[in-house]
């Protein structure tokens, strides 16, 4: 039992140096993913805010589709800020 309070933190320090590399490596391509998401669901808001302020867009169709896109919007944003607290918390 003593021998586990030595090996395990050592292995940890052994893998840890890995581990958080390889975390940031993929961490790194998601968040480049979300932040690209993030613009397209912006663009995609402002479209909509013009087609809706020149008639094109019914107010009901405005409501849904403008509020999908704001809650992916939201779910990303969670998503990013989730990601860079924990890339803080393992600096």
């Amino acid at each position: 039992m003593a021998l586990l309070g030595v090996v395990i933190p050592l292995y940890h320090t052994w893998r840890g140096p890995w581990r958080s590399q390889h975390h940031q490596a993929i961490s790194v391509e998601q968040m480049q993913q979300w932040h690209t998401e993030r613009v397209g669901l912006l663009r995609t808001m402002a479209r909509l805010d013009d087609q809706h302020a020149a008639g094109v867009l019914d107010d009901a169709t405005y409501r849904q589709s403008r509020g999908a896109c704001k809650s992916q919007l939201l779910d990303i944003v969670e998503q990013l800020q989730t990601a860079q607290q924990d890339k803080d918390g393992a600096a």
